[in-house]
């Protein structure tokens, strides 16, 4: 596991790719790079941080209703 910005987040590599975790340990982004999942979750981090709160999922990853 690899820390970034003293600590704000985590990646992680595991089967399905490169996932980041907060501070917490809760889940952020799931991405095939690892150098994807930092730059997202740097967006991500800093939208959390401008107040950003739109929760709506852009790709939940189902086609048609299927998974």
């Amino acid at each position: 596991m690899k820390s970034y910005d003293d600590g704000a987040f985590t990646i992680d590599e595991g089967t399905w790719g490169f996932q980041s975790f907060d501070r917490e340990g809760r889940k952020i982004i799931l991405s095939a790079t690892e150098w994807e999942c930092e730059m997202w979750t740097r967006r991500w981090i800093k939208a959390q941080q401008e107040g950003w709160t739109d929760s709506r999922v852009v790709n939940d990853g189902k086609v048609a209703g299927k998974l």
